[in-house]
């Protein structure tokens, strides 16, 4: 278990790490000053540091499973439509919405720890947990395939996510129904 969190830890920080890599050809490409720019990095902070306090509440009531996967698919969506985005307004309001969305896993990978693991490892778990957001992962894929592939192992990665959520549901499912799925095979 600690190992997807970190993997869901490592996804959503290498897209933020990223866009320091990134920052001369988003300049160049939405034709941008260093101010302006600035702005775009500091949206991702912004939006991330407004979601975690109501993320946190949220994760409460809703689970962590729920709301892990409901990050990473807006995660996905936004760095979407930001690759689509015509103008500079519209790249600011979509990097503030995707900042929101990344504020989300931080509260929701805590928790897990907490629900998942017993008192004693808790703090090794989230020590590994943690190391998700200080991998040289982004850097290394990025210099090597470039951003497209790197794009397209996210989006992969988003879709394995959705597939486990789906059928997590569907064993829960089967749970409250009392039929045991081992016994229909």
């Amino acid at each position: 278990m600690v190992g997807v969190l970190w993997l869901v830890h490592a996804l959503a920080f290498m897209n933020i790490s990223s866009f320091g890599i990134l920052a001369p050809f988003i300049k160049e490409d939405l034709h941008l000053s260093s101010l302006q720019l600035g702005f775009l990095i500091s949206a991702l902070s912004i939006g991330a540091s407004v979601s975690q306090m109501p993320a946190g509440l949220i994760v409460d009531f809703a689970g962590v499973r729920r709301m892990l996967t409901l990050a990473i698919g807006l995660i996905g969506l936004f760095l979407i439509l930001f690759s689509l985005a015509p103008s500079y307004a519209i790249a600011l309001m979509i990097l503030l919405v995707y900042g929101m969305a990344n504020g989300i896993v931080g509260p929701a990978a805590s928790k897990s720890i907490l629900d998942w693991f017993p008192a004693v490892g808790r703090a090794t778990a989230m020590g590994i947990k943690q190391t998700g957001n200080q991998t040289l992962l982004p850097g290394v894929l990025l210099v090597i395939f470039g951003p497209l592939a790197v794009r397209l192992y996210c989006e992969v990665l988003i879709v394995f996510f959705r597939i486990n959520e789906t059928l997590t549901e569907i064993k829960h499912l089967l749970e409250v129904r009392g039929t045991d799925p081992k016994e229909r095979l």
